[in-house]
């Protein structure tokens, strides 16, 4: 049997006729029954319920009068200036002493005892007196030509005429 285009076009139609049949039949438009009319009914109420509920929560949230805190978690704070950590020697350095007096020069002993005099760097000085801050003349030996000096740290100093020695 031959196609013919009426046949053609049947067959391509049919789909559409049986649509359109079963839209006359059923009717036009969202079929609704009792049971789905219920249901939308008691989801509005729901709805309504959960909007009062929501609406007094609100309100009492409000009534707290609370601030929220918004810093961070890690904020400690402003920083504050610190002092540098400043590393301490692990090995006791004592200050190093310099005796002003290692390159004084004694020219020249005169006298005794407590009545002596020293020239030294061009001074004259006597028992007592300080050729250098700190240092003090204790005792003048013209005999043997020795002016015994005694130090900041207590430790005694000797200078001879043209000679520098430390005992």
């Amino acid at each position: 049997m031959p196609r013919t285009r009426a046949m053609e076009a049947a067959v391509f139609a049919a789909p559409f006729a049986i649509l359109a049949l079963v839209k006359l039949l059923i009717g036009f438009g969202p079929v609704e029954s009792e049971a789905e009319n219920q249901d939308q009914a008691r989801a509005d109420q729901t709805a309504q319920a959960v909007d009062g509920v929501d609406k007094a929560m609100n309100a009492w949230i409000a009534s707290l009068d609370i601030k929220p805190d918004m810093r961070s978690p890690m904020d400690h704070g402003p920083t504050q200036q610190v002092e540098p950590i400043v590393p301490i020697d692990s090995v006791y350095r004592p200050p190093v002493f310099r005796n002003p007096l290692a390159n004084a020069k004694l020219t020249s002993v005169m006298g005794s005892g407590s009545t002596g005099l020293a020239s030294i760097d061009g001074k004259l000085y006597a028992v007592g007196d300080e050729p250098a801050p700190g240092c003090r003349i204790v005792a003048i030996d013209a005999r043997e030509r020795v002016v015994q000096i005694e130090l900041p740290s207590g430790e005694a100093f000797f200078i001879r005429v043209d000679e520098h020695r430390r005992r």
